[in-house]
C-alpha cells in the first residue's frame, strides 16, 4: 500500500526553530487527517508528530485507497500559544506509466512535489504556486522548441472582391509553407507567394499604386497594432473575385492563447506529456534543491529532446521517405533556397 506524509517546518526569521509540540489535530478534535470525499478520519486526533530535525516535524499514514484528496490540520504549541495550520494535500494517483499520462499543470505540480519533498511554508514564498509557474514555463518551452509536425494545422483563405487584408485563425503562430495555390482557378499561374520581408511585399504593391484588381500574386503577415497573438494577411493586388487558398500553419501555444486551464492537458502526442514531466523536474530541482541532481534530470530530458526532434512525430520512416526526397527535391519547401518572390516580374 502506498503512504501520504504531512509535513510543518516552523520558521522563525526565516530559520528553522523547534516548537513546543507539534500533532494533529483539528480546532474541534475531532481528526488528524481526514479524506474529503466521505469525511471519514484517516488519522486520529491528537497523533504526535515525528520530530525530524530542528523545526521539521513529519507523520505518515498508510493510504486507503488512491486518487484521494485530504485535510490535515497540524496543532502547534510555541512559546505558550497554540495554532492550527490547515493543509489539504492529495495522496498518490492510480499507478500509470510515468510516459502514460497526461498531465495538466495542476498534476504535473502535485508530482513534482512528491517527487522533491517539497514544503509548502518554505521560506520565500508560496512553492506551490512558485512551482506551477516552473511548470508552466516547461510547457511553453517545450512547445515552442521545435516546429513539431503536431503543431500544424490546415486552413482556409476565403478572398474578398477588392478586399487586401484578412484576419488569420485566433490560433495562428506560424504559416509553414510560402506558396499558396488559388483551388477554385483552373489557370497556370494562380500561385500567392507569402514574403516575411514587408519591404519586399511593398515593393511589389508600389508597382500598381492604384492597386487594380487581379489575382494576388504576393503577400506578408504582419501584427496588428497593439496586439500580442493578433495578425493580419495582406494581398497585393486586391482580388478580383473569390479565390480560395488552403495552407498549413502552426498553432500556438496553449497557455499563451488562453486556451489552456490548470486542470486541463495540453492536445499534443501523449509521448510530450512525458517530455514535460522530465523537462519541469530538473528545473524544479535546480531552483528548489541545494544539490546537483539536477544536471543529472536534465540529460535525461536533453536525450529524450533529441529523440524526438529526430522523429518530430513522424508518420512516414525515414527509411521510405529519403529516396522520394532524392528524386524530387522540391518536394516541400524545406527543400528550396531563396525567396519565391525572386520569381515575380520586377522583383
Amino acid at each position: 500500500m502506498s503512504t501520504s506524509t504531512v509535513r510543518y517546518r516552523h520558521y522563525l526569521g526565516g530559520v528553522l526553530t523547534d516548537v513546543t509540540s507539534a500533532k494533529l489535530s483539528d480546532p474541534t478534535a475531532a481528526f488528524g487527517v481526514k479524506r474529503n470525499d466521505t469525511d471519514a478520519v484517516v488519522v486520529a486526533d491528537d497523533t504526535t508528530m515525528t520530530k525530524d530535525a530542528t523545526g521539521t516535524y513529519s507523520y505518515s499514514f498508510t493510504d486507503p485507497a488512491n486518487d484521494l484528496e485530504y485535510t490535515a490540520y497540524v496543532e502547534v504549541v510555541f512559546n505558550g500559544e497554540t495554532d492550527h495550520v490547515e493543509r489539504v494535500f492529495d495522496g498518490p494517483t492510480t499507478t500509470t506509466a510515468t510516459s502514460d499520462v497526461e498531465w495538466t499543470a495542476n498534476s504535473l505540480s502535485a508530482q513534482l512535489r512528491g517527487e522533491l519533498d517539497m514544503d509548502p511554508d518554505a521560506a520565500g514564498g508560496a512553492v506551490p504556486d512558485r512551482l506551477k509557474n516552473v511548470v508552466k514555463e516547461a510547457g511553453i518551452g517545450l512547445w515552442r522548441e521545435q516546429d513539431w509536425r503536431f503543431k500544424l494545422k490546415l486552413g482556409t483563405l476565403t478572398t474578398v472582391k477588392n478586399q487586401n487584408n484578412y484576419d488569420p485563425p485566433t490560433d495562428f503562430h506560424e504559416l509553414a509553407q510560402r506558396e499558396l495555390n488559388d483551388t477554385s482557378s483552373t489557370t497556370a499561374w494562380s500561385m500567392l507567394i507569402f514574403t516575411s520581408n514587408p519591404i519586399v511585399y511593398q515593393k511589389y504593391y508600389d508597382m500598381d499604386p492604384d492597386q487594380e484588381s487581379g489575382t494576388p500574386r504576393v503577400a506578408v503577415i504582419q501584427q496588428k497594432s497593439g496586439s500580442a497573438h493578433d495578425w493580419e494577411i495582406l494581398l497585393t493586388p486586391p482580388p478580383k473575385g473569390v479565390m480560395i487558398y488552403k495552407y498549413w500553419y502552426s498553432i500556438w501555444d496553449p497557455w499563451a492563447s488562453g486556451d489552456l486551464s490548470d486542470d486541463s492537458a495540453p492536445k499534443w502526442p501523449l509521448t510530450f506529456s512525458h517530455g514535460w514531466h522530465l523537462n519541469s523536474l530538473w528545473k524544479a530541482q535546480q531552483m528548489f534543491r541545494g544539490d546537483e541532481r539536477w544536471k543529472d534530470s536534465k540529460a535525461i530530458f536533453e536525450d529524450w529532446l533529441a529523440k524526438q526532434i529526430r522523429e518530430n512525430d513522424e508518420t512516414l520512416t525515414t527509411k521510405n521517405l529519403e529516396p522520394t526526397l532524392r528524386g524530387y527535391n522540391d518536394f516541400g519547401w524545406e527543400y528550396r533556397t531563396g525567396d519565391a518572390t525572386s520569381a515575380l516580374p520586377g522583383i
